[in-house]
């Protein structure tokens, strides 16, 4: 009866597992963003609601902004907060429609949760997403790869 129990624990084990990873393989149309949120004093914001507004620029640190989002969130008790760009109060923009070869990510920090951001930070996209650049991917050769209905295969190859 215990070695029943052991192989039908085990089977959930890597049953779930499993599915995890089928999840996470899936894109979700989000980016996980997490910063650590101090004070003009290098004190750390914890416990708190912080307003956070997130801005996609196109082509340059100075470049248009094609999409753009805020979102409140409280800070946990070492000052860090997290957040999922694409899933906050949309302003401007379509996320999934950014062009993420050449995207600059502008940060605006209100530590007192309001919209009067004083923490600014500007960044460039150092990764493509690529769960979510791959959305956009059409039928393409390259090099001796066909990519076609997001599979990839082997254009030299035969059947026979």
């Amino acid at each position: 009866m215990k070695k029943k129990h052991i192989y039908l624990l085990f089977f959930f084990v890597v049953f779930f597992s499993a599915f995890n990873h089928v999840q996470a393989q899936s894109p979700s149309g989000k980016i996980t963003f997490q910063a650590v949120v101090r004070d003009t004093n290098n004190r750390l914001i914890v416990n708190q609601n912080v307003g956070v507004r997130i801005s996609i620029l196109d082509g340059s640190r100075t470049g248009p902004i094609v999409f753009q989002e805020t979102h409140n969130v409280l800070s946990n008790s070492q000052g860090l907060i997290t957040l999922h760009m694409g899933a906050g109060n949309l302003l401007q923009g379509n996320f999934r429609n950014v062009n993420w070869s050449d995207s600059w990510v502008k940060t605006e920090i209100d530590i007192y949760g309001n919209q009067n951001y004083s923490i600014t930070d500007i960044s460039p996209v150092n990764a493509v997403p690529y769960t979510l650049y791959s959305e956009n991917v059409s039928d393409t050769a390259l090099h001796n790869y066909l990519v076609q209905n997001n599979y990839i295969t082997d254009a030299t190859a035969t059947l026979f």
